[in-house]
Parts: structure tokens; C-alpha cells; sequence
């Protein structure tokens, strides 16, 4: 019959190995938000979006890579969003592309080509936090960090396709009024400029409630 220090370790064991089971099938079951190598999927109209497609709450967001403010709330403001409301299923964020210069439509055109390998959400955030260095000669770097298929990239984004794509979404964004950027739109209603997260969250609190009277 084993010593009782033998049954106790095999015991012990056991416990660890249910507890480390418990804890990496709450790992996995847990909502990734972009920060965390989340993939993105695109709506039926080709928008990359992040979090649970029934979601109430759907915040629409325009923005150019050569804004600062849209820096700011790519940086800062968004990752709050997600860990918030993306990650617990009440917010889906669409990202829209958009451009307001030639340069600025190339990059998005690149970001198109991120979204198509379902990788949008990091290579946006990236492009953001490199935006001091960025340029249209410097893209495929990014996309190489973010871990892209390079062959894949490369050749959409020397498509036309990609730059029709940012075209179309561009004078969807103007149709609807987008004059300035960042530009939301919460549950339909119309949101300027990089707020901080409180007012962010006051408007997805007031969106939730009218979305579940």
C-alpha cells in the first residue's frame, strides 16, 4: 500500500491539474478584445467589427490615420470600450474605412487588407501608435509586426480593389455626415470628437438602457 506522504502528493497533484483545466477553459472561454490577438470579422457590407454580433449597443467608428485625436482614442479611449463593453457582449464596434487625403486613403486601403485576414483591430492600433513614422512606404512593416501573410497583403493591397473599398466607404461616411474625425455614431446617434471614456460610457449607458427598456 503507498506511504501516505506518496498519496497525499498524488493528491495533490490531481488538484493542480483540475484547477489549471478550470483556469484555461476560463482563458478560452473568455470574450478577446484586440488588445488580447482577437480576431476581427466583417460585417455583410465588408466592415471589420469586434465583439458579439447581437450585441444592443453598436458604435460605428471613422477616423483618419493622419488625426491625433483619433490616436488618442485608439490608444486610449478604445481599449477601455472593449474591456468594458466589447469583452461582455453589450458593444460591437464597427470600424469604417475613411480617409480624408490621398495618403491617408492608402493606409486605409492597408488596413482593408488587414481586415481581410481577419487581422484588423491590431494592425489598426499599431498603424496608430506608429503614427509619428507612418507612411505609405512603411506599410508593410506594420503588417509585418502584426504577423500578416505578406504575399497576401502585398498583393491586395497593389489591387485596385482595396483603394475602391476606402473610395466607397469615404463618400458613405461624407453621405452620412461625417465632416470631422474621430466620428461615432452610438446606436445611430451622432458622436464628434475623441471624448474621454466617462462620456463615452454615460452615452453607451443611456444607448443600453433605450436598447432594453
Amino acid at each position: 500500500m503507498p506511504s501516505t506522504p506518496v498519496v497525499l502528493a498524488v493528491i495533490g497533484f490531481a488538484i493542480l491539474v483540475v484547477v489549471g483545466l478550470v483556469l484555461l477553459t476560463g482563458e478560452a472561454n473568455k470574450p478577446a478584445v484586440s488588445g488580447e490577438g482577437a480576431a476581427t470579422k466583417l460585417t455583410p457590407d465588408g466592415f471589420p467589427y469586434e465583439g458579439d454580433e447581437n450585441a444592443p449597443v453598436t458604435i460605428d467608428i471613422y477616423s483618419d490615420y493622419g488625426c491625433s485625436h483619433c490616436k488618442d482614442f485608439a490608444l486610449e479611449t478604445e481599449p477601455l470600450i472593449e474591456q468594458n463593453y466589447v469583452a461582455t457582449g453589450k458593444v460591437k464596434l464597427v470600424w469604417h474605412y475613411f480617409g480624408f487625403s490621398a495618403e491617408t486613403q492608402v493606409v486605409a486601403a492597408a488596413a482593408v487588407c488587414a481586415a481581410e485576414q481577419n487581422n484588423y483591430a491590431q494592425f489598426n492600433r499599431t498603424l496608430f501608435a506608429n503614427q509619428a513614422t507612418l507612411t505609405t512606404g512603411n506599410l508593410a512593416s506594420w503588417a509585418s509586426q502584426v504577423g500578416l501573410d505578406m504575399t497576401a497583403f502585398n498583393k491586395c493591397l497593389q489591387s485596385s480593389d482595396s483603394k475602391i473599398k476606402v473610395q466607397k466607404s469615404t463618400n458613405l461616411a461624407y453621405a452620412a455626415g461625417v465632416n470631422a474625425t474621430p466620428t461615432f455614431f452610438i446606436n445611430g446617434e451622432k458622436i464628434e470628437g475623441a471624448l474621454p471614456f466617462e462620456d463615452f460610457s454615460a452615452k453607451i449607458e443611456q444607448a443600453l438602457a433605450g436598447a432594453n427598456p
